[in-house]
């Protein structure tokens, strides 16, 4: 049932029983998403590495991240994590829709969102990485207006690396 953007809201991800849910919808978008792109056994490594309810926690409670989900009616849609990165940059570390959902604006929604966070920080752009062969994504943040900054391979342990893009979206 895909669900029409205005119609959601947004929850900032703050209890253990939050985390929890949030550990289990990254779950289900990455291992649906990034098998096709980096493989099922990557895709794990990274869940559990980055995505998991203990590394969420830290992210939080430790790193200063934001996580922020998209609901409507008690079900949850997407979600996002962001970070002040320096005075004027922000990170989106992440930014998931449920396979389902898009395509119905709810990750302009939580990509507004984000920029509204950067604004209110006094940052004047967007820092994001984008998988090279995740093609979709890389169509939206150009679509938005975010500018390739440079490519990246980064080393994440186990003999895995993420092949990234690294964009800039700069704020109006």
């Amino acid at each position: 049932m895909k669900i029409k953007q205005n119609a959601s809201k947004l929850l900032v991800i703050e209890s253990a029983e939050q985390i929890a849910r949030l550990a289990e919808l990254a779950n289900e978008i990455w291992t649906e998403h990034y098998a096709g792109i980096i493989g099922s056994e990557q895709t794990r490594y990274m869940l559990d590495s980055f995505q998991s309810r203990g590394a969420i926690t830290t992210d939080i409670r430790d790193k200063g991240y934001r996580y922020t989900v998209a609901e409507i009616n008690g079900r949850w849609l997407g979600y996002s994590a962001t970070v002040v990165h320096s005075q004027d940059v922000l990170f989106l570390s992440k930014l998931y829709v449920h396979k389902e959902n898009r395509g119905s604006g709810i990750g302009r929604a939580l990509f507004a969102d984000v920029a509204d966070q950067a604004r209110r920080a006094g940052c004047k752009s967007i820092e994001l990485t984008v998988n090279r062969h995740n093609k979709d994504s890389v169509a939206v943040y150009e679509h938005l207006g975010c500018i390739l900054l440079r490519e990246q391979r980064v080393d994440i342990g186990q003999g895995f690396f993420m092949d990234d893009f690294v964009f800039s979206c700069p704020l109006n």
